[in-house]
């Protein structure tokens, strides 16, 4: 990513490599290895604890105060023990900020069985534990 980005809400996944390649290794004074990270960060605050009758007011709210994305927790009641969005709120989020970048967490027992019914819902992206079930080969 680079300050020529159109609009920050619209990540290519030529974008994505570019920052994806800025971050790496080199060595220390102490000759250790280090962690650089030459992208910009991404602001993505979580809209976990947002007030669900007004969802749209407070993802405009965050947008409007810098947010680059917006960050959805999504929680199955199994692998975390709280319950949050599932698909319908991420639909109606998504019919109301068409240009969100939709970060969603995935803090569920089987992310993929989620992947396919969130992304039609309008998830932009998807992370999740890697110690969550996945099947053999990432995906089903």
């Amino acid at each position: 990513m680079t300050s020529t980005l159109a609009t920050r809400h619209q990540l290519t996944q030529h974008q994505h490599k570019v920052a994806s390649a800025r971050i790496g290794t080199k060595t220390s004074a102490a000759n250790k290895p280090t962690m650089t990270h030459t992208a910009p960060a991404i602001v993505a605050p979580s809209l976990l604890s947002c007030d669900l009758a007004n969802i749209d007011r407070d993802a405009t709210q965050m947008l409007e105060l810098g947010a680059d994305w917006l960050h959805m927790d999504i929680m199955d009641g199994h692998f975390v023990p709280n319950l949050s969005f599932g698909p319908p709120v991420i639909a109606s989020l998504r019919k109301a900020q068409k240009d969100a970048y939709l970060d969603c967490h995935l803090m569920v027992s089987e992310p993929a069985n989620w992947v396919g019914p969130m992304a039609k819902a309008g998830a932009s992206s998807f992370n999740f534990h890697y110690e969550s079930d996945m099947p053999e080969g990432g995906h089903r």
